[in-house]
């Protein structure tokens, strides 16, 4: 079997979002969805998804970090491709405050046997982590003009003219657009 993780890190003491799905024939299935804060924490429930099979870890956060100052070579070409629809990424540098931070949750993740994931290919086998931008995903996957706003303000406010809830009713649209 194969299990796809997702991890949104927390900032500044925030709680971290995790998510796993797997792969169960031509269906993706919802495995759990829970909220840590404690990276020890964190790597556990990612090692119990993953168990002992393959596995991708997509991590919302920067995870190799090079330059000393400045913006990465691929921000820069995301940022120029999807700033226009707000789904441009933060810089990231070793000088921002997060960066050990994220560097340390790469490398622990890698003596779990998550590799790096930068050459994988469709369907191999073995365990990878992978850094994600799901704003610019969402926006390229569902043909969206911008990004849904969900961090601030009432939902009429962060995106006008949408649905109470994509998440609820009896077929809600996610599990429509993931079936494979």
């Amino acid at each position: 079997m194969n299990t796809f993780i997702g991890v949104d890190l927390g900032w500044y003491g925030k709680p971290s979002g995790l998510a796993s799905i797997s792969l169960e024939g031509s269906e993706l299935r919802l495995r759990s969805i829970d909220r840590l804060e404690k990276v020890d924490e964190i790597l556990g429930w990612i090692q119990s998804e993953a168990g002992s099979g393959s596995a991708v870890a997509a991590i919302d956060a920067p995870l190799v970090i090079r330059n000393r100052i400045g913006i990465r070579p691929p921000e820069r070409e995301l940022n120029r491709d999807f700033r226009r629809f707000h789904a441009g990424c933060h810089v990231c540098n070793l000088g921002r405050p997060f960066a050990q931070n994220v560097i340390t949750f790469s490398r622990r993740l890698e003596a779990l046997g998550f590799g790096h994931g930068a050459s994988i290919t469709p369907r191999q086998e073995g365990r990878f982590q992978i850094e994600v931008h799901p704003h610019a995903a969402t926006v390229n996957l569902f043909g969206l003009d911008r990004i849904v706003k969900y961090k601030r303000g009432t939902r009429e406010q962060r995106s006008p003219g949408t649905s109470p809830s994509p998440w609820s009713g009896p077929f809600p649209f996610w599990r429509r657009s993931i079936l494979l």
